[in-house]
């Protein structure tokens, strides 16, 4: 995706410091900090991954240009809670099953 690198610090921020108010009988609560992430159907989500499987392409391709090998008999990729075919597509980026 080639996403800028301000607007990628601008995304991690928002996530790292978000805060939330809630309303009490039509009143706001003060702020307080969100300390976890995104939550498991937020829209938000896709897209994290998709920068997430950006960052993760650009250290293995760096990781390949300066000559590290990727052992592929002892790699495996696994997806928990991914589907299936979002795995086949990381496989064949990475070449690790």
């Amino acid at each position: 995706m080639g996403l800028p690198v301000v607007w990628r610090k601008c995304v991690r921020g928002i996530l790292a410091s978000s805060q939330a108010s809630v309303l009490i009988n039509g009143s706001p609560t003060l702020e307080f900090q969100c300390f976890r992430g995104v939550r498991q159907g937020d829209p938000l989500s896709p897209f994290i991954f998709i920068i997430a499987r950006e960052a993760l392409i650009g250290i293995m391709s760096k990781a390949s240009s300066i000559g590290l090998k990727k052992s592929h008999e002892k790699s495996n990729l696994f997806g928990l809670g991914v589907d299936d075919n979002l795995v086949s597509q990381m496989d064949s980026l990475t070449n690790c099953m």
